[in-house]
């Protein structure tokens, strides 16, 4: 589970799935490498 994973309850990870808050730029770095892609890929809007 990734919230075990990266040391945060599941609640705070619901909040960053919901957006109502974000994580840490040095969350965003591990759950990169944890997901084995690009930190950019977290953190740059792919929005139009």
């Amino acid at each position: 589970m990734l919230a075990a994973q990266v040391g945060k309850n599941e609640a705070t990870v619901s909040r960053w799935s919901s957006n109502k808050m974000q994580p840490s730029l040095d969350t965003h770095v591990r759950i990169s490498e944890l997901l084995d892609i690009d930190v950019k890929d977290l953190i740059v809007s792919n929005k139009v």
